[in-house]
């Protein structure tokens, strides 16, 4: 793959679903590589286009470039794409080799392993750690109960930190058809495709093809930065109505950016809302976990979940409990008679 069309096909599929036109792709490559001219930009689109691998939309008078998925070889191109940043990445951090190898010999003969994601490569290698997406097949109990063993033995033997997400394809695609505003959709931002990425790209171009909007954001969301309007509208959205604040329209925002917000603040009414949310609502507890341990509030959300166990059980939640304390986390209880009084006003039994 020719410099220019790598850096093009890089940059659309970093922002899909999110429309950008000739211009703001130069723009986009310039700032993210150093250099870009839109001649010759505009060039390798016409080649890429010629070979069926870029369409171009008009939408008003502007030429949008978006990634033909109608075409059955374009995964190959992106599986091409996804080998090359691992050789660059691993050109400048020789070091995640061993990881990666340790990834490759662990999961290369389990048939329900899809996928392995490497998320915010150089930013998080640079504070020495690693975060990984695993995809599976389905949410079967005993593959989830075998990877988490493995990444358990692989943590052990690596010193850089890690941190892992198992998450099946159809939760997976599920978060990225969805319309909210979640943290999967800023993962796969900025990311190398590690293990079967021939895997990864085939399952997003079968939900172009069957009609999904996929949408990758443009960049991860810190849940501490979520606006306060935002915060109001979307526990009212969940069932959670404050007394005072006025609700107003704003951003639909997943479940779980709002726990985690909640937890990075000290608001203690809203903290004592979060049993109410998870009682009412279905969120993921690994991602909640996920984002526990990046953002520093699993202390926190682990007094909560054990509390909630009373109130509604499930496998999931004992699993997410048992990884969390596995990971050396020590619970903070939260006022279990503030959130308790919370949960009977909203007529939800707690034991």
């Amino acid at each position: 793959m020719r410099n220019t069309e790598f850096r093009i096909i890089d940059t659309i599929s970093r922002g899909l679903g999110n429309p950008i036109s000739i211009s703001g792709l130069t723009e986009e490559i310039k700032a993210r590589y150093g250099s870009a001219y839109y001649a010759n930009i505009y060039n390798a689109l016409t080649s890429l286009k010629d070979e069926n691998i870029i369409q171009i939309e008009r939408q008003g008078n502007t030429s949008i470039p978006l990634l033909n998925f109608t075409n059955y070889l374009l995964p190959d191109l992106l599986i091409e794409m996804e080998l090359q940043k691992k050789r660059e990445f691993l050109d400048k951090w020789p070091e995640a080799q061993i990881l990666f190898a340790s990834l490759d010999d662990a999961f290369s003969n389990l048939p329900f392993i899809k996928s392995i994601i490497l998320i915010d490569p150089i930013h998080n290698m640079k504070l020495n750690r690693a975060e990984l997406l695993i995809i599976t097949d389905s949410k079967d109990e005993a593959n989830r109960d075998k990877t988490r063993n493995i990444m358990h033995a692989i943590k052990a033997h690596n010193y850089i930190r890690i941190e892992h997400l198992i998450i099946s394809e159809g939760e997976l695609i599920n978060f990225l058809k969805c319309s909210e505003k979640n943290p999967i959709k800023g993962m796969l931002s900025n990311k190398i495709a590690l293990h079967l990425p021939q895997n990864f790209w085939t399952m997003i171009r079968n939900a172009y093809v069957h009609g999904m909007r996929i949408k990758f954001d443009i960049e991860q969301t810190n849940p501490s930065k979520l606006r306060d309007g935002d915060l109001t509208y979307n526990l009212a959205r969940f069932g959670y109505k404050e007394l005072g604040p006025e609700i107003r329209q704003g951003k639909d925002i997943s479940i779980e950016y709002i726990i985690a917000s909640i937890l990075l603040g000290e608001d203690e009414r809203r903290i004592a809302a979060i049993p109410i949310l998870l009682a009412k609502d279905k969120a993921n507890y690994g991602l909640l976990a996920f984002l526990s341990q990046k953002y520093g509030f699993a202390e926190r959300l682990l007094g909560i979940l054990t509390l909630l166990t009373g109130i509604r059980p499930s496998r999931e939640l004992d699993e997410t409990i048992a990884s969390l304390k596995e990971a050396g986390i020590t619970p903070i209880r939260p006022d279990e008679s503030h959130m308790k009084k919370a949960l009977r006003l909203y007529g939800i039994r707690a034991n």
